[in-house]
């Protein structure tokens, strides 16, 4: 059985608590708003997350070991790790009883791991230039940081009214920009190690430096005291749109490589 077949009952399950939420959203507006919030996840939709979660753990680790041997490229590959650090995210927010927050990172989740089944499965062999731990390092922060800016812009929409709620979103963000920077640092000591510079002028490069431009600049506003939370909300919602602009031009580029297990 290839990837692509064992990534189905992930999907499935993402699915599932898509599905289950949007059935919620139906039929809590007929029981009156003091029943409730309209977004919150109910009870099943918690269960479906984390079997979703499980499922796509297993996957992840199958994936691992595509090569008979442990790789972490096998992980830590934006299209399929990007949707399991999301649905950590949503895990999250739902243990700390943030569930209109949850449910709203939960369908990103299911979203984006939806749109993963249109994508290949199989795993890049590693390559000699990639042996170094700064490659899994890298690629860790680099998609856990992605994950929290999305999540972040996700958080500022629905909150920007409400300073106290409003402060998560800004907290993921700043979060993940230190993860960003992280990335940029280990990014630059393997490119020194693999190809003896710290920086190309590729696409990955010049993109990755514009995403930490930009998300530095976001910090930077809380200087400007008429900068509201409605525009830092905007201002966020535009970097989620840039940095989904680059994970679907990555797709392009990286279409041709040669890749194992399905």
């Amino acid at each position: 059985m290839g990837l692509g077949e064992l990534y189905i009952p992930v999907a499935a399950a993402y699915a599932a608590t898509l599905l289950l939420q949007l059935r919620k959203k139906r039929r809590l507006p007929q029981r009156g708003p003091r029943q409730g919030s309209v977004g919150r996840p109910s009870r099943p939709v918690l269960w479906a997350l984390l079997a979703a979660f499980a499922l796509h753990a297993a996957f992840l680790a199958a994936r691992s070991f595509t090569f008979g041997f442990f790789n972490s490229g096998g992980i830590f590959e934006g299209p399929v790790f990007l949707p399991f650090c999301l649905a950590g995210i949503g895990l999250w927010l739902w243990s700390s009883r943030q569930e209109e927050e949850a449910a709203a990172i939960t369908a990103v989740a299911a979203v984006f791991a939806l749109l993963s089944l249109l994508l290949p499965k199989g795993v890049i062999p590693p390559s000699p230039k990639s042996a170094s731990w700064l490659v899994p390092l890298f690629f860790f922060c680099e998609i856990l940081a992605h994950a929290l800016f999305i999540a972040a812009a996700v958080l500022a929409c629905l909150r920007f009214r409400e300073a106290p709620f409003f402060l998560k979103a800004h907290r993921f963000a700043v979060w993940g920009f230190v993860l960003f920077s992280a990335a940029q640092v280990s990014g630059a000591a393997w490119c020194y190690l693999g190809w003896s510079i710290p920086f190309q002028w590729g696409f990955r490069h010049l993109h990755s430096a514009a995403i930490w431009c930009f998300f530095a600049n976001y910090i930077h506003l809380r200087f400007l005291p008429w900068w509201s939370n409605r525009r830092k909300a905007a201002y966020l919602a535009a970097g989620a749109l840039l940095l989904a602009a680059y994970l679907v031009a990555l797709q392009f580029i990286e279409a041709g490589q040669v890749r194992i297990g399905g």
